[in-house]
């Protein structure tokens, strides 16, 4: 939770996913400096044994009984990878997948699943999936997807050298609850979460999320904004 080694989430088949977190653990004054050191351990640790009362409750049980730290071990048992291939998942249930299993949930905006932009023509009348021109190269991150843009990114991080500043591209993520937030400030809950971020009322309507293709322009041109998108574009 929050990008700590700190929550467990249980997903169920009849209702939406619960997600618990143990971070209270790390600040225990019980636990004194050692406690600090090792909070993601202990937090996680906690997590597991709740993890494991949960399943001693249930005599049957569907819930998956193996726990893995890594989220490679489980990509691999479960073949996910080798099931997108063979078509026996779609692109949207895999992305969700890899999303899950990277410990990014709907209940964690500081982790929300992410998606990639896909289409970058948003100006042809007639839109031509057959045209290779239609489509963001998904080889790349979407802040370098033109020339111009990475010649920008390249001259901001060379000029940091100058000035003995630790050097960058990318002075912000390509996800934030920021952007969560603005792309889903009509659809509650977010539409409140937003009016909290921005102190009891909306931000100015110019930079309110208001065009598909011109946040895609945005995004390919400029240094400084670089975000992908939410599942629910899809």
């Amino acid at each position: 939770y929050m990008h700590r080694t700190s929550a467990l989430e249980l997903f169920f088949l009849s209702q939406p996913p619960v997600l618990f977190d143990f971070s209270h653990i790390e600040a225990s004054p019980e636990g004194g400096e050692e406690a600090k050191c090792a909070g993601g351990d202990r937090s996680f640790n906690q997590a597991k044994r709740v993890y494991k009362e949960i399943l001693k409750q249930r005599k049957q049980t569907s819930l998956r009984r193996n726990f893995f730290r890594n989220p490679k071990r489980a990509l691999l048992k479960y073949k996910l990878q080798e099931m997108w291939v063979n078509r026996l998942l779609s692109n949207f249930e895999y992305l969700m997948l890899l999303n899950s299993f990277a410990g990014r949930s709907y209940n964690d905006l500081t982790q929300y699943p992410v998606f990639p932009w896909i289409l970058q023509d948003y100006t042809s009348e007639n839109l031509d999936l057959e045209q290779a021109s239609s489509f963001r190269d998904l080889s790349k991150p979407i802040g370098a997807q033109q020339e111009q843009q990475v010649a920008k990114l390249q001259e901001r991080f060379e000029g940091m050298r100058d000035v003995e500043q630790q050097p960058f591209h990318y002075g912000t993520h390509y996800s934030t609850p920021g952007y969560v937030l603005w792309y889903l400030i009509r659809l509650e809950p977010f539409t409140r979460m937003a009016v909290h971020l921005q102190g009891g009322h909306f931000d100015v309507p110019d930079r309110l999320f208001w065009s598909v293709g011109e946040t895609f322009k945005n995004c390919t041109t400029s240094i400084n904004d670089v975000k992908e998108l939410v599942p629910e574009f899809y």
